[in-house]
């Protein structure tokens, strides 16, 4: 609205002022570096933003945003933005088939689109190296993290795994790290030490927080030695 200060009964005033964010930005939490992808089951979040022409996010944006996603997601159809949130809703989630899953916000009002999101998500599995060793020994056992192909996942470097360690006999005769700590993952190996007293066959079997594929393995304790002819004791 306007006044003349010489004449104060003169006033000018526009019609209604409508202010639209000036872009709809979809993002993901992003996996640990260098990967660029999550496992099944693993949980990300989906963040939505209303924008300004700076970038920053409209605190008092209360519009309604049309989502196309795969339905997997799990994320509504339209989202109405509550004043409380500060221009930015995040939806939690986790996908439990591995693809390219995709998704994307319309601000109609504003006649504004957002970039195309995708997110990568792949099955991997957890493959313990079946091993002998003599009884009485240290030995090392070693737990590679493999893609569907089969093929070392050389990008993960911040996972942890705990491990369970089951006797043939239970006699609690097998000692090793894992009953104190997790092992973590290097390059999508892990490796930890294993001995035993007694003779016999310990199955070694990963445990994960999500949803990767776990193959057991198994570490054998004899009383051989380890090049030449045995001698059984």
């Amino acid at each position: 609205s306007a006044t003349d200060a010489a004449s104060p009964t003169v006033a000018g005033q526009s019609s209604s002022l409508t202010c639209h964010p000036a872009t709809i930005q979809v993002q993901t939490t992003l996996p640990p570096p260098p990967r660029d992808f999550f496992y099944t089951e693993e949980p990300f979040s989906v963040k939505m933003s209303a924008l300004d022409a700076g970038g920053v996010a409209i605190p008092t944006y209360q519009g309604t945003v049309t989502l196309s996603a795969s339905s997997a997601l799990g994320v509504p159809q339209t989202y109405p933005f509550a004043a409380t949130e500060g221009g930015v809703h995040e939806f939690p989630g986790s996908v439990g088939s591995p693809g390219t899953y995709q998704v994307q916000a319309t601000e109609s009002a504003a006649g504004i689109t957002s970039p195309l999101l995708s997110i990568k998500v792949k099955q991997a599995m957890l493959k313990v190296i079946s091993t002998v060793a003599p009884v009485g020994q240290a030995t090392e056992v070693t737990v590679l993290l493999v893609d569907s192909r089969g093929e070392v996942i050389t990008s993960e470097s911040s996972a942890t795994i705990t491990v369970k360690l089951v006797e043939d006999s239970p006699n609690q005769s097998v000692s090793s790290s894992v009953f104190s700590q997790p092992v973590k993952i290097i390059q999508g190996k892990a490796t930890f030490l294993i001995s035993n007293t007694e003779a016999e066959t310990v199955t070694v079997i990963p445990a994960v927080p999500f949803g990767l594929n776990v193959q057991p393995g198994t570490v054998s304790f004899g009383r051989f030695a380890t090049k030449g002819v045995g001698v059984l004791l």
